[in-house]
């Protein structure tokens, strides 16, 4: 017999036990959600639904594919604008 302890032995659902960094996951539907994470949460003000959408198309922005839905977590939003960053002097 097994001694392991699941979650469903514990009482307690698989949900009740995030990872420790929740911003890895797809938690934000949408491009227009997406939006609104980075103008507001994030304070970029110059991102727009249809850049999102763009840069999901070409590649250059993960995302997840949840029942026919585009799901993005933060950490790949921020990753993507801190991507778009040019120029500078090299350290």
């Amino acid at each position: 017999m097994s001694t392991r302890t699941t979650a469903r032995d514990a009482g307690t659902a698989a949900s009740d036990n995030p990872p420790e960094d929740r911003r890895v996951l797809p938690t934000i539907k949408g491009y227009e959600r997406a939006e609104a994470f980075l103008n507001g949460r994030a304070g970029i003000k110059v991102v727009t639904a249809r850049a999102i959408q763009t840069h999901t198309q070409r590649g250059t922005l993960k995302s997840f594919t949840i029942s026919n839905a585009r799901w993005f977590s933060e950490t790949d939003l921020m990753d993507w604008v801190m991507s778009l960053r040019e120029g500078g002097a090299s350290a």
